[in-house]
């Protein structure tokens, strides 16, 4: 590990090649940490402290805020690689970006999330089974029989 990578404060997830939307040209998100990005852009160029507003399409979510370009690598072709750092990010794109980074960490607002889920689910389940004159007292048997159906 050189002395670069030591001085890092969060560690790098490689994010393969993810789309994001880009506020001139196009980009492609390459990593991600818990403080920021690691960004491929085709297009205009951006200096060392510009601010950016992205949108990042994870698996778990779309992350958007805003952040600092920290550095630039230019490449071939009016393209270039950046870290850009964040310094805004809502709660909802602070928790995406943690269920990207940690997936199998707990997560109280995933879980509260989940619950609220099943809440709506169970609540639609009655409500079909009201609308289409299924007695309630009938469900006992209903579970019975899917419990054999499936054994």
């Amino acid at each position: 590990m050189n002395a670069f990578q030591e001085r890092r404060r969060f560690e790098r997830h490689d994010a393969g090649i993810l789309p994001m939307s880009w506020p001139e040209g196009t980009a492609q998100l390459l990593d991600v940490s818990a403080g920021g990005l690691g960004v491929h852009v085709a297009g205009n160029m951006y200096a060392v402290g510009d601010v950016v507003r992205f949108q990042v399409f994870l698996p778990s979510g779309m992350v958007d805020g805003k952040g600092v370009i920290r550095w630039l690598t230019p490449l071939a072709q009016e393209s270039y690689r950046c870290g850009i750092r964040f310094t805004s990010l809502s709660w909802l794109s602070q928790s995406r970006l943690k269920n990207f980074l940690h997936p199998y960490s707990f997560n109280p607002l995933a879980f509260l999330d989940a619950l609220l889920v099943a809440g709506a689910l169970a609540t639609a389940a009655v409500c079909a089974a009201l609308w289409l004159g299924i007695p309630l007292s009938t469900w006992g048997d209903i579970q019975q029989a899917l419990y054999r159906l499936l054994r």
